[in-house]
């Protein structure tokens, strides 16, 4: 079973926030092509992302976030965090994203 730590650590807080609207239209419409579109796409956007096995591995974790209905818990996290690989600009859209959510 997947914990909500190990989610947050295989997704990333900031990748989580910038790419929420791409994940949840995943989650809602899972097919092949959508997973193969949203990998290439989350390789193509982060310079860090190194493989095409490691964005569907994360794509793989946000499927559990949203089943398990942690995004709130991943986006309050982001907000609250200090680390500095989360920008000003990650935690308002955050914010943003959480007030819409909760309406």
């Amino acid at each position: 079973m997947v914990t909500f730590d190990r989610a947050r650590v295989s997704v990333g807080l900031s990748i989580f926030v910038e790419f929420y609207e791409d994940y949840r239209r995943y989650y809602e419409h899972q097919t092949s092509a959508n997973k193969k579109r949203l990998a290439q796409k989350l390789l193509e956007s982060n310079p860090r992302a190194s493989s095409i096995n490691g964005q569907i591995t994360r794509i793989s974790y946000t499927l559990e976030i949203f089943s398990n209905y942690w995004e709130r818990d991943m986006l309050r996290a982001a907000i609250e965090s200090s680390h500095p690989s989360i920008s000003n600009e990650i935690k308002a859209k955050a914010k943003e994203i959480l007030k819409r959510i909760e309406a």
